[in-house]
């Protein structure tokens, strides 16, 4: 059984900002770089045997400080990047979308992605990870609203399109699943009690 600790990256400067941030990209807070310090040091005593990131540099930065003290490569994939919102890219969520709600299909109608497709490239990488990693921990880098997709299958509460859904993965937040005989199952949602309490300026 291969068992999945699914990281949503710190939180960056365009979280702090409220704007969409799919394939684009912005750089970590120091509150955000002070997150992923304290989860490395809450993970400590998991044994990976491998670090998967998305290849976007906030997701990147993240899985860097997890990797610092482990003798681990990196292993950047495009099919752990975020949703693609198209050309709402950069958008304040408030101008986006002032009635609150997210498209529930997708954003194919920006030039972006539907839901459908970015979660079904999410899942054959996490299939293709457990099929090199059969019986192992595995690290996995990623972003709220990707790992919502998935989250959408197991549990209600993550099927609703808010602008505030990433609020339901908080940043530095680890989700565990499992996959076994071709099935995934859900070991916890999103938690940040992994962090430890260690001083944030450290």
């Amino acid at each position: 059984m291969t068992t999945f600790f699914i990281i949503r990256h710190g939180k960056t400067l365009f979280n702090e900002k409220e704007r969409l941030q799919g394939w684009c990209d912005s750089p970590l807070t120091d509150e955000g770089c002070a997150q992923m310090r304290r989860l490395s040091e809450g993970l400590k005593d998991i044994e990976f045997s491998a670090i998967y990131s998305s290849t976007s540099p906030r997701a990147l930065t993240c899985a860097s400080m997890l990797a610092s003290d482990r003798s681990l490569d990196i292993r950047a994939r495009e099919s752990l990047k975020e949703v693609g919102y198209g050309s709402l890219e950069g958008e304040y969520l408030a101008d986006a979308f002032p009635e609150g709600q997210l498209s529930k299909v997708g954003y194919a109608q920006f030039n972006g992605e539907d839901l459908y497709t970015a979660q079904q490239r999410f899942v054959r990488e996490m299939q293709h990870i457990a099929e090199e990693f059969p019986d192992d921990n595995v690290a996995v880098v990623t972003h709220g609203h990707l790992i919502k997709t998935l989250l959408g299958s197991f549990s209600q509460q993550f099927a609703a399109e808010t602008i505030k859904s990433a609020d339901q993965i908080p940043p530095c937040s680890v989700t565990v699943l499992k996959y076994e005989n071709n099935r995934f199952t859900l070991g916890t949602l999103p938690d940040i009690t992994w962090r430890t309490s260690s001083d944030l300026s450290k």
